[in-house]
């Protein structure tokens, strides 16, 4: 992350990572290791016609033609490679639909005026919580980056080959209830279930009534034990009990709401950010 005091666009921020599979070529690998790594790269990414040519031109293939050969062979494998991988996590960033899909964890700052936990934050961007079915909790005052943030732990998911789906609150209670009345609730269900993340802003921005409450457990038990969500919310969580099930009275106990939160809440890491300046004015946006 930036410790710098003004956010500059990265010429490469939009840049793929390499596969964490690929393994960079060194003058100093000796040809049996290159071998192996060409044919580990052509399994991978399902070149099996190419890898049995390959197999058989090494076994006939004279000792001094071999090294060269084996060289100018690994440089193309890897080539491939690479381009199958930026493709395809340039077709999971378009996919994922974030709001900022050119955020990025490098261009994240440290404001004056701006606090939040920096050690979970890099914590987070190694994608960890996602293997572990974790969920990241991400709350703040309007204009604090919350959104920022969530996109950019989006954006470094794609990078690392995880589905994503960015979606407001509003907009996926309106998709559900939606897809309940055209009778394709399975197919909607699946879109989201499919995924690996999903980020959810505007999280609770307002009470939701019985109905929404109850679309909102179905949606929640659905994806939460098979992939990880980020909730970007105003309000702590201390404040969504009373949000949830909006429309009782506000001593009133409410079952669904408990059911809500428990599947949050008590797998979920903490990401809260204090702000005593927008970030929207510190960047010139409206």
């Amino acid at each position: 992350m930036k410790n710098a005091p003004d956010e500059k666009k990265q010429e490469n921020e939009t840049e793929i990572e390499a596969s964490p599979q690929s393994t960079p070529l060194s003058d100093e690998i000796d040809t049996e290791t290159l071998k192996a790594q060409i044919i580990e790269i052509l399994n991978r990414i399902h070149l099996g016609g190419m890898r049995a040519k390959l197999e058989e031109l090494m076994e006939t293939l004279p000792a001094e033609r071999m090294a060269p050969f084996i060289s100018i062979f690994a440089l193309i494998a890897v080539a491939e490679d690479n381009v199958r991988n930026t493709n395809k996590q340039n077709r999971l960033l378009r996919a994922a639909d974030l709001h900022l899909p050119n955020a990025c964890m490098e261009d994240v700052e440290a404001v004056e005026g701006r606090h939040f936990d920096v050690d979970l934050l890099h914590q987070l961007s190694t994608c960890e919580y996602i293997r572990d079915h974790r969920h990241v909790i991400v709350t703040g005052a309007t204009g604090c980056g919350k959104t920022y943030i969530s996109n950019a732990l989006a954006t470094k998911a794609c990078r690392k080959g995880f589905r994503v789906k960015y979606i407001r609150l509003p907009d996926l209670l309106n998709e559900s209830d939606a897809a309940r009345k055209n009778a394709t609730y399975s197919k909607f269900r699946s879109t989201y279930t499919r995924q690996n993340l999903i980020v959810i802003d505007e999280w609770l921005l307002r009470p939701l009534s019985y109905e929404e409450s109850l679309s909102l457990l179905d949606f929640i038990d659905a994806c939460s034990n098979s992939c990880s969500l980020i909730f970007c919310s105003q309000f702590p969580v201390k404040d969504w009990y009373t949000r949830i099930d909006g429309d009782r009275d506000a001593n009133t106990a409410s079952t669904l709401a408990e059911a809500v939160l428990d599947r949050i809440i008590h797998n979920a890491y903490s990401l809260h950010i204090s702000s005593n300046a927008s970030m929207r004015k510190h960047y010139g946006l409206h």
